[in-house]
């Protein structure tokens, strides 16, 4: 019997999960898009149908139906979109089923939101503008999720979900109003025509003001969210009493969630954290710390938005030395900046002379030479494989592909949590991750070996030839940037140029500053990592060590500039390091002290200045360099040096001792 194949796909992915102000929303999104697809998957295995690609997690699936063990899923690993196939799937199943439990479980969950938040509302709302936001909830809810699907009996057939997309058969509602702070062209709900400040804070007052103290945290005083939004921002409180009847006679349930996860702040400020409580308890200087956290809580300022969050080196450290409110406290307190920023606006509810003095113990706190201040910027890991579209259309290797991403997907949230990160989404070839900057390269080198074990394992034990590599993209902002705009930016910085322009198996740097972009960097993991490891941190060793100065680094953009380097040019990489080497002895005005070692490490920075192509033919790989110079490496440097010595890290702070 000719087996028939199911392809499934649930959007819109971006404009749910990338419009977030908060981690937690970015988070809430990514998990909620996951959890929907398991919810299709389960319906097409109630029909006898199985699931060909990518495979689910066993544990992830016993957890849908209320027989999970061990620690409950808290970060999304099922894509949105999947194949399946049944040799009965002609006869017995019905894809419409599998819609319907979709919609069935999205809309239960948001039912569960609206009974919990705004049903007990109606006394301090008002019967008829309850009823006004109730059919704005019920028109969003029941009108975004687009679901596609086909069923064919062509088992090569690899672009028809794409087809069916095109014919663009959703229409999302009309959204009049105000609208959404966090989602883009959808109305908030207090159903208000036009803007009205007054209006809007007295309908959302009442709602922070609701049955939930959580509300008040939850939810931001001037924030006014659509349903989509809303249900986001609040679904993990009920998240783990959901249990709903589904249509194919099985029970959905939910299960325990955290509700609250890392800030922007802490992820920056997490390895700086970990080096500044040592040293406070090492140099005698704890009692400057013990002041500063008094302070807070004398000014009530010490709000502990980390208590559930804390990234796993700092909450081992403090709370090895009796300090556990250092891991647990707003990582944005850290900051003097947004300490500032805290206490302006605070100014109405605690006596001024009170917040002052938290901001001067920090500072004085700071000032210490040997904690100094955290690094404001974070980094957001984006990793996706390379040539597998064009392999899954071979049947007889997508078995294979299925099981090596499925080992994949174990392993990634050890590696992220090894490296201080905060874990969003790890499915299939897909990694999003946020990370300390002095972490990121580290964790995405890390994922990109075990994505080649992983493959190299399969191939083992089957004796197949399956090829794939996995290509990244670090984006990096400061803790001021807007989420949202570093998430978007990492999708094109890693299909446009470390896919596109470097030709995959690479890495892609993009730093940010002042709102724009600062550098943009990319290699071939094969340049990055050379045989001393790493190639960038190894010149970040070395400058450590003084090699050269941070002026000398800005002027190779003049250099570079004046000579036209940066265009097509007929110079050799050792004739552009004697070049450099000149300009760098000229700047010194004598004689370096070890000539051998600078001359190398300028060979190795004109190395990471050329960009390189990798083209692949026959399933070889060759990697040529353009002839053409970047400042962009010179300039990642120095801005990877600020932050790792904030951070602490090895490969500065062992330089740094060896010089003193």
């Amino acid at each position: 019997m000719n087996q028939s194949h199911f392809h499934f796909t649930l959007s819109p992915v971006q404009a749910f999960v990338a419009q977030a102000r908060r981690t937690r929303d970015f988070w809430a999104g990514s998990f909620l898009l996951s959890w929907l697809s398991s919810v299709a998957i389960k319906a097409v295995e109630t029909q006898q149908g199985e699931i060909a690609f990518p495979k689910p997690q066993p544990e992830y699936m016993a957890w849908l139906i209320g027989q999970g063990h061990g620690e409950p899923p808290k970060q999304g690993t099922i894509p949105n979109r999947f194949k399946a196939l049944s040799a009965r799937v002609e006869h017995h199943f019905d894809p419409m089923i599998v819609c319907s439990n979709v919609q069935q479980a999205w809309q239960g969950l948001a039912e569960r939101v609206w009974q919990g938040d705004f049903a007990p509302l109606e006394a301090q709302l008002g019967e008829e503008r309850l009823a006004a936001t109730r059919a704005i909830w019920d028109r969003q809810v029941q009108g975004f999720w687009e679901l596609n699907w086909v069923l064919s009996q062509d088992a090569t057939a690899s672009n028809l979900l794409d087809r069916r997309k095109n014919w663009r058969s959703h229409l999302p509602p009309a959204e009049p109003g105000v609208k959404c702070m966090l989602m883009e062209g959808w109305q908030e709900l207090s159903g208000l025509a036009t803007p009205n400040r007054q209006g809007l804070n007295l309908f959302w007052e009442t709602v922070r003001h609701g049955p939930a103290p959580e509300l008040m945290v939850d939810i931001r005083e001037g924030e006014a969210l659509c349903a989509l939004a809303y249900i986001k921002r609040r679904f993990a409180r009920y998240f783990a009493r959901l249990q709903l009847p589904m249509p194919g006679e099985w029970t959905l349930h939910g299960w325990p969630l955290p509700n609250s996860v890392p800030s922007l702040a802490h992820i920056a400020a997490g390895r700086w954290l970990e080096q500044m409580v040592t040293r406070a308890c090492t140099s005698g200087n704890r009692d400057l710390l013990e002041r500063f956290l008094n302070d807070l809580e004398s000014a009530r300022l010490n709000v502990a938005n980390e208590r559930e969050a804390a990234l796993p080196g700092i909450t081992k450290k403090a709370g090895a030395l009796g300090l556990n409110e250092v891991a647990t406290l707003d990582g944005s307190l850290w900051f003097a900046t947004q300490l500032a920023q805290e206490k302006d606006e605070s100014l109405r509810l605690r006596q001024r002379h009170l917040a002052d003095q938290a901001l001067q113990s920090l500072n004085r706190l700071q000032k210490n030479p040997s904690i100094g201040t955290p690094h404001p910027f974070y980094a957001v890991l984006l990793m996706d494989g390379d040539s597998l579209g064009s392999q899954m259309s071979d049947p007889a290797k997508q078995a294979g592909i299925s099981a090596a991403l499925n080992r994949f997907t174990e392993q990634a949230p050890q590696i992220v949590e090894r490296h201080n990160g905060f874990l969003v989404y790890a499915g299939g070839d897909d990694v999003l991750a946020l990370l300390g900057v002095s972490d990121a390269m580290t964790c995405a080198a890390a994922l990109r070996q075990c994505y080649a074990d992983c493959f190299a394992e399969q191939n083992r034990q089957n004796q197949s030839q399956i090829f794939s590599t996995l290509s990244g993209a670090i984006n990096i902002g400061n803790i001021k940037w807007p989420l949202r705009a570093l998430l978007f930016d990492a999708h094109h910085l890693l299909d446009e140029v470390a896919k596109e322009a470097t030709g995959r198996d690479a890495l892609a740097i993009r730093v940010w500053k002042h709102d724009k972009p600062h550098l943009c960097w990319s290699q071939p993991w094969e340049v990055l990592l050379g045989e001393q490891g790493n190639r960038l941190e190894w010149l970040l060793g070395h400058f450590a060590q003084g090699i050269t100065s941070h002026g000398f680094l800005f002027k190779l953009q003049q250099i570079i500039r004046e000579l036209r380097l940066d265009q097509p040019h007929g110079f050799s990489n050792e004739a552009l390091a004697n070049l450099l080497w000149a300009e760098y002895r000229q700047s010194l005005g004598r004689e370096p002290k070890g000539q051998a070692l600078d001359k190398h490490w300028f060979e190795e920075l004109v190395r990471l200045s050329t960009p390189h192509v990798r083209t692949v033919g026959n399933n070889q790989a060759d990697i040529a360099p353009h002839q053409v110079l970047t400042p962009d490496a010179a300039l990642l440097v120095r801005f990877l040096h600020e932050a790792y010595l904030a951070a602490g890290h090895p490969a500065v702070q062992s330089a740094l001792e060896q010089t003193c």
